[in-house]
């Protein structure tokens, strides 16, 4: 499936050659720009182009932690209105993004995302992440969606194996969830598939750190995280939370540990489809992702699903019976009503029993 028929959004790819990019910043009369960044910034070729370029002034937010609170944002909003701005710019993954796009909701200013990571999708987005008093709060507003999306390949050079796999991973459950969710439409499933075709097809090269395997999983991300846009995840990252925050692995791996489960469930119960479109309809898209795979059938989808993970050689760490009762009650049951086949708390108990046995 072709990227160029399923762009909605202004994405703008760039190579090591930034003429093009400050073309686009004059062009646009964007001369005072408010960078919202991380620590990585220092360590990426964005951090020289915006250092050389020739703006009039660049002004640095970095006032925030991998999860982002509400008075990160406050403190952002205080210190951009102290000066005049033609444009936001957010460079970074999925904090620095949502800092940036709840800032643009108070501010109404024009956002640009530079995302530095292939996996969350936040640039493709209209909800971010905040933490108020400690507690993980959802902001939904058409506003904060990022207005232009720099996909910048070289950004990738220096990400970590770990982190590479993991967002990756990411990714692709985005793309798998979107797809079977109750809030799909025509144009997110087409989405959703393209971005598992093009994670598929440029996994290896990605792995391997290429110029074209990065492109090519910026590319996916971005489009997987359009797909999400639309129809929102569903089980596996209702899941997924409680296991990041409580056994310290990474998000994107800790989804891909849950959906190693949740797939055969969802394919094991379509008789007992919950989706107003019915039980043909979920076949029908199982049997479009297990294509997009690159095979026929939704139980092979299962074992290329598994074996993809199992190839990656991620550990996952144990966990007993007391933890397991943690992250069942731990579990938003709200964001659940995405999924197309019912779960039920005793469901997510054995399923979270499958993660520690299978793995």
């Amino acid at each position: 499936m072709s990227y160029d028929k399923v762009k909605t959004q202004n994405v703008i790819e760039i190579d090591s050659n930034t003429k093009s990019l400050m073309n686009f910043f004059d062009s646009n009369e964007i001369h005072r720009v408010f960078l919202v960044c991380g620590n990585s910034f220092d360590r990426l070729p964005v951090r020289d182009f915006f250092t050389n370029a020739n703006f009039t002034k660049v002004a640095r937010f970095a006032d925030f932690s991998p999860n982002p609170t509400c008075e990160s944002v406050s403190k952002a909003i205080n210190v951009y209105r102290k000066d005049h701005y033609d444009a936001i710019v957010a460079v970074g993954g999925g904090s620095a993004i949502d800092v940036a796009k709840c800032l643009k909701i108070s501010t109404k200013a024009l956002l640009i995302a530079v995302p530095t990571t292939a996996g969350s999708g936040a640039e493709a987005t209209h909800f971010s992440v905040v933490y108020r008093d400690g507690i993980k709060t959802s902001v939904s507003d058409e506003q904060s969606k990022p207005d232009v999306v720099i996909l910048w390949p070289e950004v990738l050079d220096t990400l970590p194996e770990y982190q590479r796999k993991s967002t990756m991973l990411d990714a692709l459950c985005h793309a798998i969830e979107s797809a079977w969710s109750v809030n799909s439409t025509d144009e997110s499933v087409k989405l959703s598939l393209c971005a598992i075709e093009k994670i598929i097809g440029s996994k290896d090269a990605y792995l391997h750190n290429t110029s074209e395997g990065n492109r090519e999983m910026l590319i996916a991300a971005n489009i997987s995280g359009k797909a999400i846009d639309i129809a929102r995840t569903t089980a596996a990252h209702a899941m997924s939370y409680g296991m990041t925050t409580k056994l310290g692995i990474a998000h994107g791996h800790a989804v891909a540990l849950c959906l190693s489960v949740v797939l055969p469930f969802v394919a094991e119960n379509t008789s007992k489809c919950i989706d107003n479109r019915g039980p043909e309809h979920l076949e029908n898209i199982l049997r479009s992702i297990a294509q997009a795979f690159g095979c026929n059938d939704k139980s092979i989808l299962c074992c290329k699903f598994n074996s993809l993970l199992k190839g990656l050689n991620l550990e996952c760490p144990k966990f007993d019976d007391e933890t397991i009762d943690l992250l069942v009650e731990g579990v938003n049951i709200e964001r659940l009503n995405n999924i197309p086949v019912e779960i039920t708390k005793e469901d997510l108990n054995e399923l979270y029993r499958k993660i520690q046995e299978e793995r």
